[in-house]
């Protein structure tokens, strides 16, 4: 169950930043955290010191996914 939990870890970074509505309504969202979690081996081990580091790391990484 590792990958859920770092799936849920992405979802839950994303739906700070852009809401939960938008997330629901956007499949590309959870394209981008299956892809983020199986390049990283489902391992969501990352070492920033607090949840607005993590948002602005995730917001990033979309970002430049979705270019």
């Amino acid at each position: 169950m590792e990958s859920h939990k770092c799936w849920n870890f992405v979802m839950s970074s994303l739906s700070r930043i852009y809401g939960i509505d938008k997330l629901k309504s956007e499949e590309k969202f959870h394209a981008f955290s299956l892809e983020w979690c199986d390049e990283h081996d489902y391992n969501c081990d990352i070492h920033l010191d607090d949840l607005n580091e993590i948002d602005n790391y995730f917001r990033k990484q979309y970002e430049s996914w979705e270019e």
